[in-house]
């Protein structure tokens, strides 16, 4: 069996098949999670991979020669997976899926049925030994049930967006793989939504497995994903909080304080916020990264239900995307920059320090990572979690004085 641990990350297991990890692993991992859960019932979809089928099948000749069932959904985005776990028979659930990484590579998302996905920090733990030892067929082998819940997922998406057919006049453009563009479509058919390729209001992108948005105004501009994020806060939460992206812009946080919204700090990381939403009851999370989060959907991610909200949103008010987060967009935002650092990551925490201890008058966030505050200027210094760089963000009141932090800073880093 090939099993490069450092495939486990903090949210799934990802590597490159074939080299990180084989069939072999894949179909101890099925066995090991029907163990993890005394699953009698185990839900598996995949992707578009092309090593997805294969690593599918070795997944589902692991569970059922454990004798559990399987419910195979086929291809399904991440989202729809979430959503068939959480209102499937099934404790639990596997996606062969390696997200936005190259095809070389593919990997596992396992999700319970109270949405809690598993990661290196989060349960992955306890099914690492499970993997490594030979696992005993059980006396009688599970079915295999392919099951089709695209007509269930759809009616529950239109449903909490609150949209009408007809309701919505805009012009959507969509750029999405084959298998993404499918589940989105019958939701924007239903509800008699024009798609464009051309002239269109607003255009919505996807990564590989359906979990981060991407939003582009009319002439193709990107919307930044804490801005969209801000405009479906303002709209959900109505009076009540929303996790705070450490990475999100003051212009966002102050904009939403302001309009009496509370703003609960977390890690970063959808399986870190997704339990921090849980315990205080949290409305919404939006990620820069462009995950979006319900509590509505036990606080899983959906893409299809942000679209149709944005797309009621504009409506509603008559505005354009550009129009709706202008009175958010006021400060000038780095984006993340990647710097490269020697001794990773035993070099994480002294070049941290060393940061720290430049700016001893200001506001100090260490929630994750070091975020430093000043009335006009802040920086957030993080860690790569998995490759040997620190991710920095700088924002100011004006562009000068971020082109001025970002090189102090960077000057810290060499």
């Amino acid at each position: 069996m090939k099993f490069n641990p450092g495939i486990l990350r903090p949210y799934d297991i990802r590597g490159e098949y074939g080299v990180d990890f084989d069939d072999e692993f894949a179909r101890r991992l099925g066995a090991a999670v029907v163990a993890y859960k005394n699953a009698k019932q185990v839900i598996v979809a995949r992707d578009m991979r092309p090593s997805s089928p294969v690593i599918t099948q070795a997944v589902i000749d692991g569970i059922t020669s454990a004798g559990a069932d399987v419910i195979d959904i086929g291809e399904a985005s991440t989202p729809f997976f979430y959503y068939t776990v959480i209102n499937g028979p099934a404790p639990i659930g596997i996606t062969i899926t390696a997200s936005h990484m190259g095809e070389e590579f593919n990997g596992f998302k396992i999700c319970r049925n109270d949405a809690m996905t598993l990661g290196s920090m989060s349960g992955l733990s306890d099914i690492v030994p499970l993997i490594q030892q030979e696992p005993i067929p059980s006396s009688t082998r599970g079915t295999i049930t392919k099951e089709d819940y695209r007509g269930k997922h759809t009616d529950f998406v239109i449903q909490q967006s609150g949209i009408k057919p007809g309701d919505i006049s805009l012009r959507v453009a969509v750029e999405a793989a084959p298998m993404i563009d499918r589940e989105l479509d019958t939701i924007l058919r239903a509800l008699k939504i024009t798609r464009v390729d051309a002239n269109y209001d607003i255009k919505f992108a996807f990564d590989a497995d359906g979990d981060r948005l991407m939003v582009y105004d009319s002439v193709g501009k990107q919307i930044r994903a804490d801005l969209f994020a801000g405009i479906l806060a303002l709209s959900l939460a109505r009076g009540g909080a929303v996790i705070a992206d450490l990475r999100a812009s003051n212009g966002v946080t102050d904009y939403l304080k302001e309009r009496g919204i509370t703003l609960i700090p977390s890690k970063i990381g959808h399986t870190n916020i997704k339990q921090v939403m849980k315990e205080h009851e949290v409305i919404f999370a939006g990620e820069t990264s462009g995950h979006m989060m319900f509590q509505s959907i036990k606080y899983s991610e959906s893409t299809q239900l942000a679209v149709l909200m944005l797309l009621k949103i504009m409506t509603d008010e008559h505005k354009t995307i550009d129009e709706l987060v202008a009175p958010m967009d006021t400060w000038s935002y780095s984006m993340e920059m990647n710097t490269p650092i020697e001794g990773w990551p035993d070099s994480v925490q002294p070049i941290l320090e060393k940061v720290k201890q430049k700016y001893p008058d200001a506001k100090i966030n260490e929630i994750d990572g070091l975020r430093v505050d000043y009335p006009d200027w802040w920086l957030l210094l993080r860690a790569s979690g998995t490759e040997p760089v620190m991710r920095l963000i700088v924002e100011g009141k004006t562009k000068e004085r971020m082109d001025e932090k970002i090189k102090e800073v960077q000057g810290f880093l060499k």
